[in-house]
């Protein structure tokens, strides 16, 4: 694989077992296997994409264009998985995670939704996490909400009751982005 003059051409393929290298460099000992293959093909200037990612039951996948020369895109992504354990201080019920990016790499049009169901990281507990991106001409909003959130250690449930609600908004056009 290769880039030549902003082309992508090649394919790349990463395959390991269980309890291997990967899983434990970042943390996640009981990642499962892990395999990774990324193909990229040109149309002119264009290159055409794709990319499938699995570590256990989690997969990973995505395709689209991409053209270097003019730093723009255009790309459909997902990624699901059900029950998972990566490591003794991570699980979740239910992962889903799909979406779209066109455009201009600073001034993307943007779509992502996000589900996690019975998110367990370090003693804190989710029951419901869910997101939605939203964004077009660089200018992006973040809506979260997150379900009976119990937080380690604490001695009432404060969140528990009522959702959590998060909401944030990013120039990514901006020019103190890095």
């Amino acid at each position: 694989a290769a880039i030549v003059h902003d082309v992508a051409r090649g394919t790349i393929t990463v395959a390991e077992g269980g309890e291997g290298l990967a899983g434990g460099a970042i943390g996640m000992p009981d990642l499962g296997a892990l395999s990774l293959q990324v193909k990229a093909g040109a149309q002119g200037s264009r290159n055409d994409i794709s990319f499938r990612a699995a570590a256990d039951l989690l997969d990973i996948t995505g395709s689209g264009t991409i053209d270097l020369a003019v730093n723009q895109a255009d790309i459909d992504f997902s990624a699901v998985s059900p029950e998972m354990h990566p490591n003794p201080q991570l699980s979740w019920s239910v992962l889903s995670v799909r979406g779209h990016m066109h455009g201009p790499f600073t001034r993307p049009d943007i779509s992502a939704d996000l589900k996690i169901s019975g998110l367990n990281s370090g003693g804190n507990r989710i029951g419901n996490l869910t997101a939605t991106l939203r964004g077009t001409g660089g200018k992006a909003e973040l809506q979260a909400s997150a379900t009976d959130l119990h937080l380690a250690n604490e001695k009432a449930p404060v969140f528990a009751g009522a959702p959590l609600i998060i909401k944030a908004d990013a120039d990514l056009a901006a020019p103190s982005r890095p």
